[in-house]
């Protein structure tokens, strides 16, 4: 690519930086190299200094969005005033990528919903809570929650619900 070609008439020293918007270079890895030309006679010259910056856009890499499903068919009954609570069978995730959008379905029946304590966990770690005892005296819980915190986690692993009762006087049972 040619930068400075004969331009500038008697002018002494050429001492500038060159912006090269459009070149079409595929990589901006390798060797490079500068070529001085004199084409005319009688003058001398000495490359005193050069650098080369580049500014280049690595393109990102493709992000593929699916949506894996997997449900869990077994029932479980949800123990009356027991706030050890019990978990679900484990649905596990043999899929690869990272979570960036997560929903769960859940169907459970029970007279007393304020009375319940639902949590998504991963793996066996922490608690990351979808019902906390809300909805006094409310029947049944039939609701597809969104879940932000597991953004960025792999999508692979065990995943299982924790039911917990805290009062007593009332049973439940998680049917989906």
């Amino acid at each position: 690519m040619t930068l400075h070609a004969n331009a500038g008439g008697n002018q002494a020293d050429l001492v500038r930086s060159f912006d090269v918007p459009n070149f079409d270079g595929t990589s901006v890895s390798g060797d490079w190299e500068l070529r001085i030309v004199d084409t005319a006679g009688q003058d001398t010259g000495k490359l005193v200094k050069w650098s080369l910056s580049v500014s280049n856009s690595t393109p990102a890499p493709e992000v593929v969005t699916r949506t894996v499903s997997k449900s869990s068919t077994a029932k479980k009954n949800i123990p009356d005033n027991k706030p050890a609570g019990v978990s679900s069978n484990a649905i596990n995730m043999t899929d690869t990528g990272t979570i960036t959008k997560l929903e769960i379905s859940v169907e459970i029946t029970h007279t007393y919903v304020g009375d319940l304590e639902v949590a998504l966990v991963k793996d066996g770690g922490a608690k990351v809570m979808l019902h906390s005892r809300e909805g006094g005296s409310a029947d049944d819980i039939k609701k597809t929650f969104t879940v932000d915190g597991f953004a960025g986690a792999p999508v692979k692993g065990a995943w299982k619900l924790f039911l917990a009762d805290h009062a007593g006087g009332d049973v439940g049972k998680l049917t989906k």
